[in-house]
């Protein structure tokens, strides 16, 4: 059985999550909920590439410190499952503990990895390292506990009894223990109940550009690129014309050299060039995008195409006004993330992978 660390955690590290429980997380954050009363001991697996798998109960996860959230659980085909306050773990700081170690292959960072969380009714959500690890980490909870949020007064006015009584009934029911909560996600498709595992997987490795370090092209550029989708025919897209297009502001601040200042970028919504070619919200799915000197890097489809905040990652070809000389036509920027280690300069091709 895991013994846990955090039972001599400085600190400063519960101050810092007891904070993160009073921000804005989602629909809001308010204070820890009550635990619903399982009907077994659950336990929870966390595998793959890490250095120290774990087994984790209820219990153990009460051990870490705590974040809450409000979660309005609706689904993509707009069935109602309830308003809770639930109270859970950050998923990073289950991820920390188990620490992540990615070996092998020529691209030898975090980027391209994925967690595939899966629930006992064999229900699989895919997330990426980086909205783990680029986001903020109350946003991603591993919770143990839900209370419901019932409504103060009755909704006569505008429904009747027998209307109303199916929104009604979500609240009062058991919710199946530990759940993942994504609070970014639009719908909560990838809010699976009864986790079972969660376990971190290079999912295409075998997919996208295998370059060997500085063996790339120089300079940097792509003039179109190739979308791959399970065993249809490749698509290429030679132009960003004929879409919708936007600007965003965002702040250049990666880990390797720092700060670079806040950027204009104008381009087409990545979510709306998937959509044109035929790729669909899929709460499994992922997409691998490289770069022809064999960068890489990993975004769920979730965040991609169904996040509140989706329609701000682009595929950029003008930065501060100007055409985009460093990485042509297809340069992917993601505001969202607080680093910017996951822009890719010149995206040449892009897998859409799912996990069985």
């Amino acid at each position: 059985m895991f013994k846990l660390a955090y039972r001599t955690t400085p600190t400063v590290w519960i101050v810092v999550f007891a904070a993160l429980a009073l921000l804005p997380v989602g629909c809001g954050s308010q204070a820890p909920a009550s635990a619903s009363p399982p009907s077994e001991t659950p336990q929870l697996t966390l595998s793959g590439s890490v250095k120290k798998p774990l087994t984790l109960t209820i219990e153990d996860l009460r051990e870490f410190p705590q974040v809450a959230a409000r979660l309005n659980d609706v689904h993509r085909d707009g069935s109602f499952h309830g308003v809770f306050l639930v109270t859970g773990v950050p998923l990073r700081l289950l991820l920390d503990q188990a620490g992540v170690v990615k070996t092998g292959g020529m691209f030898n960072r975090e980027l391209d990895l994925a967690i595939v969380v899966r629930n006992r009714e064999g229900t699989t959500a895919v997330l990426s390292w980086g909205e783990i690890f680029y986001r903020n980490a109350a946003e991603v909870l591993v919770a143990y506990a839900a209370e419901p949020l019932r409504p103060h007064k009755p909704c006569e006015r505008c429904h009747t009894p027998e209307e109303s009584q199916p929104w009604r009934e979500p609240l009062e029911r058991a919710v199946p223990m530990p759940k993942l909560v994504t609070t970014r996600d639009f719908t909560t498709d990838r809010c699976l109940e009864g986790v079972i595992s969660i376990e971190v997987i290079a999912l295409g490795a075998e997919h996208g550009l295998h370059v060997e370090k500085g063996k790339g092209p120089k300079p940097l550029f792509a003039p179109s690129f190739e979308l791959r989708q399970g065993d249809a025919q490749p698509v290429v897209a030679l132009t960003l014309e004929g879409y919708p297009r936007r600007d965003v502001e965002a702040i250049q601040a990666g880990e390797g050299t720092g700060f670079h200042g806040i950027k204009k970028f104008e381009g087409v919504p990545l979510k709306e060039v998937l959509a044109r070619l035929g790729v669909s919200p899929d709460p499994a799915g992922a997409l691998l995008l490289s770069a022809p000197d064999g960068y890489r890097v990993l975004l769920s489809s979730a965040e991609v195409l169904t996040a509140r905040d989706a329609e701000q990652i682009l595929l950029a070809d003008r930065k501060n006004g100007q055409p985009e000389p460093d990485g042509g036509a297809f340069h992917l920027v993601i505001p969202t993330d607080l680093s910017a280690d996951r822009w890719l300069k010149s995206v040449s091709r892009i897998d859409v992978l799912r996990a069985e």
